[in-house]
C-alpha cells in the first residue's frame, strides 16, 4: 500500500471518527435528560447523581438581557465529562423565548429545563457558526432554567442572551391618582389621613419611567416620591423605594399588574415618614 493511500485511509478514518463523535454528541440530550433533572440546583435529588461533582449553583438572567460567564472544571460536572452552568429566569405561559449561547473558547451546547424540572429543549449549532440557539414557546409559568454547556469537555468564557416575546402585558393605566412605573407594569397609589380627620386619595405625577411623586393638599407641595426598580438580573426581585415629606398617616399600595401581587406600606399618624427600601418587594420576575 502506497504512502498516499495510507494517508488517505487515515484521513477517512479521522473524518468518520469525527462524524461518530458528532452523532454521539447530538444524542447527548437524550442520555442526559434524567441526570440534568436531578442536577438542577435546588432539586431535592441534587448530590445523588453518580458522577455529579463540582459546584451546582444557579445564577439569574432576566428577559431581554445578555450575561457573561465562564465555564470551568470546578463547575457542575455531567457524566459525559462536560461542565454546565445553570441560569434561571421567570417565564410565563404563552411567552416564546430565544436563547443564544456563544463562545470563542469552546463549541457551545444549550439545555432548557421547565419548572418541573424536565429538559424541554437542547441544541448544539442552531446559532451562527458553532454557537447554540433555542427558540421555544413556554407552556408553564414559573422558574425555567438554562444549562450553558460545551459540545465536548472544554472550558472558557461565554455570552448568554435571553429574549422573551409574548405572554402577559401590563394593564396599568395612568390616572390622576395612579402612577404606572417600570414599563407600565406597576401601579402605585396612596391615601392619606390627617389628625383632624381630613383624608383622601393622593394625586400622582410621573417623573421618569421608574419614578413618580404624589401630593395631598396642593400640586406645589410634594409629599411622597416613589420608584420601582427592576433588579431581576442579580436578585430576581423588583425593588420598591419611597421617601416622604410628611408626618400624616399614609398608605402606599403597589400592584404588579401582570401577576396581581400587591405590597402595602403604611406610615403611622404623627410619625415623620420613614424611608422605604424594600429590596424583596416582588419576586415576580421577569
Amino acid at each position: 500500500m502506497s504512502k498516499a493511500t495510507i494517508c488517505f485511509v487515515a484521513f477517512l478514518f479521522a473524518v468518520a471518527s469525527a462524524m461518530v463523535a458528532r452523532v454521539e454528541a447530538q444524542e447527548r440530550p437524550t442520555a442526559l435528560l434524567h441526570q440534568l433533572s436531578l442536577l438542577k440546583p435546588n432539586s431535592p435529588s441534587i448530590g445523588q447523581v453518580t458522577g455529579a461533582t463540582g459546584t451546582c449553583v444557579t445564577q439569574t438572567i432576566a428577559c431581554n438581557q445578555t450575561v457573561t460567564g465562564n465555564l470551568t472544571s470546578s463547575d457542575c460536572l455531567l457524566d459525559d465529562g462536560t461542565n454546565i452552568d445553570f441560569w434561571s429566569f421567570q417565564g410565563q405561559s404563552g411567552q416564546t423565548v430565544t436563547i443564544d449561547l456563544s463562545s470563542t473558547a469552546f463549541d457551545s451546547f444549550l439545555f432548557l429545563l421547565d419548572p418541573v424540572p424536565t429538559v424541554r429543549a437542547a441544541d448544539d449549532d442552531s446559532g451562527p457558526g458553532l454557537d447554540s440557539r433555542i427558540v421555544f414557546p413556554l407552556n408553564l409559568t414559573g422558574t425555567w432554567t438554562i444549562g450553558a454547556n460545551s459540545f465536548v469537555p472544554d472550558s472558557g468564557s461565554y455570552s448568554l442572551h435571553l429574549q422573551c416575546t409574548g405572554g402577559s402585558t401590563a394593564t396599568c393605566t395612568p390616572s390622576a391618582t395612579a402612577l404606572c412605573l417600570n414599563q407600565g407594569r406597576f401601579r402605585v397609589e396612596a391615601t392619606f389621613q390627617t389628625p383632624q380627620g381630613q383624608s383622601g386619595q393622593a394625586q400622582a405625577v410621573g417623573l421618569t419611567e421608574d419614578t413618580g411623586y404624589l401630593w395631598f393638599f396642593s400640586a406645589t407641595n410634594v409629599e411622597l416620591v416613589v420608584k420601582v426598580l427592576n433588579a431581576c438580573s442579580f436578585t430576581s426581585r423588583y425593588w420598591v423605594f419611597a421617601g416622604g415629606l410628611t408626618n400624616v398617616r399614609t398608605v402606599i399600595t403597589v400592584t404588579d399588574t401582570q401577576t396581581n401581587a400587591v405590597k402595602t406600606y403604611t406610615n403611622p399618624q404623627g410619625i415623620a415618614f420613614l424611608p422605604i427600601q424594600d429590596v424583596n418587594a416582588f419576586a415576580t420576575c421577569p
